[in-house]
This record gives structure tokens, sequence and C-alpha cells, in this order.
């Protein structure tokens, strides 16, 4: 499964999609309508449950935080990757550039105004859409976990489609050594 925020995203998504599938994977993308959808759950319901049957996961971290979002609530992109992390899947992180350096940036602020989240607004904002984005990140690099029990917390940064390619090549090329017993 790959999960994203979409809008204007789409191109790098199809050329995701596209690369994986040539490499064997059944990929689920609701951008390309191949995620398994049931009618009698919401959009939240789907992608929950795709996230929970799918044997493997690429989240993709861009500096917008997706649509599906509740006001103060999480997206569905967010929800997606607690679930994943949580429940421990093969999963693989990429997350664009820009908003590693946000964190690094407004680290010190969080700490020292901690209500400083409910005053600013990133809204509009070609970087950072939304502060939650930065949640997003704190949860794939399981910031919240101690140190030593962190395990499937590496995020690899990305400034182009180029650097995305390359990271998804390198780790998800031969999907039969990830998965010996199954069958492709």
């Amino acid at each position: 499964m790959v999960s994203s925020s979409v809008y204007g995203n789409e191109d790098l998504l199809s050329q995701v999609y596209s690369i994986l599938c040539s490499y064997g994977w059944d990929v689920w993308m609701s951008h390309k309508g191949t995620l398994p959808v049931d009618s009698k759950l919401s959009a939240f319901g789907n992608c929950v449950k795709a996230v929970k049957k799918c044997d493997a996961y690429l989240g993709i971290i861009f500096g917008n935080y997706g649509t599906g979002a509740i006001p103060n609530d999480k997206s569905i992109t967010h929800k997606e990757m607690e679930v994943a992390v949580k429940q421990k899947k093969k999963r693989w992180f990429l997350v664009k550039y820009e908003v590693t350096v946000a964190r690094q940036l407004l680290r010190p602020v969080e700490k020292s105004y901690p209500n400083f989240r409910k005053k600013v607004s990133f809204k509009g904002n070609a970087i950072l859409g939304d502060i939650r984005v930065l949640d997003m990140y704190a949860c794939a690099t399981r910031e919240s976990d101690k140190l030593e029990v962190r395990t499937g917390n590496w995020v690899q940064p990305f400034k182009d489609a180029t650097e995305v390619l390359a990271y998804v090549t390198n780790q998800l090329s031969d999907p039969k050594s990830l998965f010996p017993r199954r069958k492709f």
C-alpha cells in the first residue's frame, strides 16, 4: 500500500505506482483507484482496513497534510501511518526534505512556547501546509519511543522525484526477497 497526500503530487505518485507494479507488487493506492473499497465503510474506514490487510506499507510525507482531515482530528494519511506503525507492518517512509528542515526550525519554538500551535497557521504555506505534518513525521520516526526500542523508524528525506524513485528501487525492487514465502 502506498499512502500519502495526493493533490499536487499526482505525477510522482503515478511514477511510484508504475515502478512498483513493474517489480511485481500488487499496489494499493487510492490515487490510482486500486485500494479495495467496501461500500459499507467510509473513506477513513476503507483506508484503515487496507493498512491492516496490506503486506507492506510505503508512506510518503509531503508538506501538505492531505484531504479527509476533520477539524481537530487527523487526516486519513496520518491515521494510516499510525496504524502501519502500531501494527508493525513492513514499512518504508519518505519525507520531503523541507519538512525535515521545518522540524529542525520549529523544535526549539515548540519547547519554548508549547501553545504556539494554537496561535500559528500554516494554511497555504507551500513548505508546510499544516503543523500536523510534523506529527506524521514524528509518528514515522517513532519520536515518542525510547531510542533503544525504536525500530522501523528510518525515514528517507527526498528533494525531488529522482530521489524518491531511487529509494523505491533500492528498497522495493525485489518483493520476493522481502516476502520469500509469498508468490509473485
